[in-house]
C-alpha cells in the first residue's frame, strides 16, 4: 500500500502513526491511512484497509527517473560495503537484515540505505571510513516495528532482549541490549504540510526535510541503484555521474580544475530545533572537510542561515535543546572549539549564537 493507491475510490494521501495513550509496544495497527478529504487524524487502521486497496500508485523512484543511477557508475564498492554491514554481517545482525529485507520486499515495499555511509562511499570511494548505517523507505513506522519484532522472534530473540520503538511518528529504531548499539534506525519517507506527522511521500518531498543534498543520497540494495532525489547530491560530492543533473555546475571546480565539495541545504520546513540541527551539521562539515584539506563551497547555506527567523533559538523547546547538545557533542566533540567557532562564523551570526547558547546550556 502506497501513496496514490486508492481505498474505496479515494486516493491515499499518506500514513499517520497514532498509538493510544500508554501504549508501549508499537504495532502496525497504529499506522492509520490518510485519504483525500480527511480533516484530522484518520481512524482507519492500515491492516483493516489491506483487502480494500487498489494498487495504482507509482513507486517513489518511478516519480523521478532522472534521479536514478546505476551503482556501477557512481560507487562500485557500495554493494560490498553495505552488504558487509547488513545481510553479510556476523550473527545476529546478518540473519536479521537478510530476513527483514525479504519481508519488506515480499510486501512490495522498498528500503534504502541513506546518510553517512552512502555519502562517504560516493565521495571517498573504498577508502571511506564507514560507521553507522541508517535506512529510509516506504514502510510505515508501525508496520516496520511489527516486521522487526516478527523477524527477531523468528530468530529466537524474544522477551525484553530487543527494544523496538517508534518516535516522532516517523522513526522506527531497534536495539539489542547485549550489543548496546542500534540494530536498525529507519525513517519512513517524510510528508510535511500537515498539522500531524505523516509519512509515505515521494523522495523529492522527503529530501526537503533533510539537512544537506549530500546526505539525501539513497542506495537500493535490492536493485543496486543510487537515488539522488535533489539531483544535486552526487554533483556536490564531485561525482561525474551527477554533474549533468544540476544547474550550479560552476560551483564544482576551482580555477586549478580541482574538485570542490558543495554544501547545499534542501531543508524547507520551519521546525526550530530541526533548523538549528541543520546549522550544527553545516558547522560539522565545514570543520571536517577543512581538516581533510578539501575545498568547500557553501554560499547557499550562508544565504539560508541569514534568512532564518531572528528569534529562532528562543523557539527551541527544552527537549530540542537536549537533542541539540547531544548532537553538538557527537558532531564537534573531537574538534578544537576554536575551529568550530570559526566555521560557525563563516556560516553566519545565527550559527555562532547557537554554539554559544549550547555552551551556556551545557555548563561550559
Amino acid at each position: 500500500m502506497m501513496v496514490d493507491d486508492r481505498i474505496d475510490g479515494r486516493r491515499i494521501a499518506g500514513f499517520v502513526y497514532n498509538a493510544p495513550a500508554g501504549a508501549e509496544t508499537p504495532l502496525d495497527s497504529y499506522d492509520h491511512v490518510l485519504v483525500d478529504g480527511d480533516e484530522g487524524v484518520p481512524v482507519r487502521s492500515l491492516p483493516e484497509c489491506l483487502d480494500r486497496v487498489e494498487r495504482c500508485g507509482p513507486l517513489p523512484p518511478q516519480r523521478s527517473p532522472e534521479a536514478i543511477h546505476r551503482v556501477e557508475d557512481v560507487a562500485v564498492d557500495m554493494p560490498d560495503v553495505v552488504g558487509r554491514l547488513t545481510d553479510g554481517a556476523p550473527e545476529p545482525v546478518g540473519p536479521f537484515f537478510a530476513l527483514l529485507f525479504a519481508r519488506v520486499w515480499e510486501l512490495g515495499h522498498l528500503i534504502w540505505a541513506v546518510g553517512g555511509v552512502v555519502r562517504d562511499l560516493v565521495g571517498d570511494g573504498p577508502g571511506a571510513k564507514v560507521n553507522d548505517l541508517d535506512f529510509s523507505g516506504t514502510v510505515p513506522p508501525g508496520l516496520m516495528a511489527s516486521l522487526v519484532r516478527d523477524v527477531l522472534s523468528g530468530m529466537g530473540i524474544r522477551g525484553c532482549y530487543p527494544i523496538v520503538k517508534v518516535s516522532s511518528g516517523r522513526v522506527c529504531s531497534a536495539t539489542l541490549e547485549q550489543h548496546g548499539e542500534p540494530l536498525l534506525e529507519y525513517k519512513a519517507l517524510d510528508l510535511r504540510g500537515f498539522p500531524f506527522a505523516v509519512t509515505g511521500g515521494d523522495l523529492g518531498r522527503d529530501a526537503e526535510v533533510r539537512d544537506l543534498t549530500v546526505n539525501s543520497i539513497h542506495y537500493d540494495p535490492r536493485y543496486r541503484l543510487i537515488l539522488d532525489p535533489t539531483r544535486r547530491g552526487l554533483a556536490h560530492l564531485g561525482c561525474a555521474s551527477g554533474v549533468q543533473d544540476v544547474d550550479d555546475v560552476e560551483d564544482m571546480g576551482g580555477a586549478d580544475g580541482g574538485v570542490v565539495r558543495v554544501l547545499w541545504v534542501p531543508y524547507r520546513d520551519g521546525v526550530p530545533a530541526e533548523q538549528a540541527g541543520v546549522l550544527l551539521r553545516l558547522v560539522k562539515f565545514v570543520v571536517r572537510w577543512r581538516g581533510e584539506g578539501r575545498r568547500i563551497e557553501f554560499a547557499q547555506p550562508v544565504h539560508w542561515a541569514a534568512a532564518l527567523p531572528a528569534d529562532l533559538l528562543s523557539r527551541v523547546s527544552a527537549d530540542g535543546w537536549k537533542r541539540l547538545r547531544k548532537a553538538r557533542d557527537a558532531y564537534l566533540g573531537h574538534y578544537p572549539a576554536a575551529a568550530a567557532l570559526e566555521a560557525a562564523g563563516d556560516i553566519g551570526p545565527m550559527a555562532v549564537r547557537l554554539l554559544r547558547e549550547l555552551d551556556v546550556r551545557g555548563g561550559r
